[in-house]
């Protein structure tokens, strides 16, 4: 709990979710594991999620589902990389209003054995 001016903050959780790639609109390559974790404080949710595998790109638009909590607004917007410091290619992300579903833009192709994004969003 945080405690400033008197008031506490009672609203606050951390967890993990499951991601889901949407068939016909998930990376190329081959995915070995999905992670996901989210903090949400008050109507601020803000997820992390790992892909790990092989010869991971995104050549196309890809779209997640299973955030723990529906977005409340289109404008939600966040980052992705994928690779890591020597190689690495990044792209903007977006969710649905009323949605679970995390919107990938299409970026420049990798190889890759990792896809890392996070984005910030209300509920």
């Amino acid at each position: 709990r945080f405690h400033a001016t008197g008031e506490f903050l009672n609203d606050y959780e951390e967890g993990t979710w499951t991601p889901a790639f949407v068939n016909g609109l998930a990376p190329n390559g081959t995915i070995s594991s999905l992670a996901g974790q989210y903090t949400k404080i008050g109507n601020l949710v803000t997820v992390y999620m790992q892909v790990t595998g092989s010869s991971l790109n995104l050549s196309g638009y890809v779209r997640v589902t299973g955030l723990p909590f529906s977005a409340s607004s289109n404008s939600a917007s966040g980052t992705y990389i994928i690779g890591g410091i020597a190689e690495r290619v990044h792209g903007w992300t977006t969710l649905s209003n009323g949605t679970t579903q995390w919107y990938f833009s299409k970026s420049a192709t990798t190889s890759a054995t990792s896809i890392r994004a996070s984005t910030t969003y209300r509920v």
